[in-house]
């Protein structure tokens, strides 16, 4: 009949509105449970503020001045350079007065410091090629560090006990080859037990205005003492004098550095690493400990790139595990 027909329509239309109801109920359950299961939502980070100019500038001393290590690093990178300084002007000196200001003497100066050029880079290639990886596996690091001082200490005795042209020539020549195939790969070596921080920041400080700043310290004892007639005509043996101290200062510099280098690497420590200043990257190597230990970079990446693969899988496991749930559960 048509009230028994509209009974059985209104029966079955308030049946299907229920399970309407239960599917809406059970997607809403679904929904909270994966919101329970992501957690909490990640804050977004935050940009860390660019630090000003002047900061930037000072940094790499601020770091100098913090860390003893980083100061033997200023000493031992620089000090040479002002006795270098000294016994090339001597050297040029002395070929100018020989030759002569005339138009020969000209010609024959330049073609002196043309064999000068020629002899140090020749000299640094050929020790370059096999000389420093010997002596350093020989001699080890410490005692590779105190052959430069050394020579330079013979070098300023032989010039100021004989101020010849060619003994300059010779002295100046070798040293400034050493200087580039020996001390500076030697000083990069130092700079392993060190944070990134002072990789960068303070070693650019160093090369840049701690290294000008010698030479500036060489060219102001070669202007005094070209200032006074009679220091003038004693060149060598006055200017020597000052490059003989820096020159044992050097060596004692670099017995310390070398010793510091040694403990530093024994103990396993990083210079800086404890800094309030340090990147994201350093406070990462310090959270991975002996993961990074070595000093591996490849194998550093590999293992955040893991951790960061089982933090997503850990994720998916979560929000797949609420949906089998709910699935067994209808």
């Amino acid at each position: 009949s048509p009230s028994s027909r509209r009974a059985s329509f209104g029966s079955s239309g308030s049946g299907g509105g229920v399970e309407d109801d239960d599917d809406a109920e059970d997607v809403v359950v679904a929904d909270d449970d994966d919101d329970a299961a992501r957690g909490p939502p990640k804050e977004k980070p935050t940009q860390k503020k660019k630090p000003s100019l002047e900061r930037r500038l000072f940094d790499g001393f601020e770091l100098v001045l913090r860390h003893s290590y980083v100061a033997y690093l200023l000493a031992i990178s620089t000090l040479y350079e002002v006795v270098l300084t000294v016994l090339d002007f001597e050297m040029k000196i002395i070929g100018r007065a020989r030759y002569g200001a005339d138009t020969r003497g000209a010609e024959e100066f330049a073609a002196l410091m043309g064999n000068f050029g020629q002899t140090v880079n020749s000299v640094s290639f050929v020790f370059a090629l096999g000389g420093f990886s010997f002596v350093v596996r020989s001699l080890g690091l410490s005692s590779t560090l105190l052959v430069f001082p050394t020579l330079l200490i013979i070098a300023t005795l032989v010039a100021y006990a004989y101020p010849s042209l060619w003994a300059l020539f010779v002295t100046t020549a070798v040293l400034k080859a050493l200087t580039y195939s020996l001390n500076e790969p030697a000083l990069e070596m130092l700079y392993m037990p060190t944070s990134e921080a002072i990789k960068f920041k303070a070693k650019a400080w160093i090369d840049v205005v701690g290294a000008r700043s010698a030479k500036a310290a060489g060219s102001a004892i070669n202007d005094v003492v070209q200032r006074s007639p009679y220091l003038r005509d004693n060149l060598p043996q006055y200017g020597m004098v000052p490059a003989l101290v820096i020159s044992i200062i050097l060596l004692g510099v670099s017995v310390q550095v070398g010793s510091r280098f040694e403990a530093l690497v024994d103990q396993g420590v990083v210079v800086g690493l404890t800094d309030d200043d340090d990147d994201d990257d350093d406070r990462e190597r310090r959270r991975l400990g002996p993961y990074y230990k070595d000093g591996d970079h490849g194998f550093y990446e590999m293992v955040r790139a893991h951790e960061s693969r089982s933090e997503d899988f850990d994720d998916d496991k979560k929000i797949f595990g609420t949906i089998a749930r709910d699935d067994g559960s209808r």
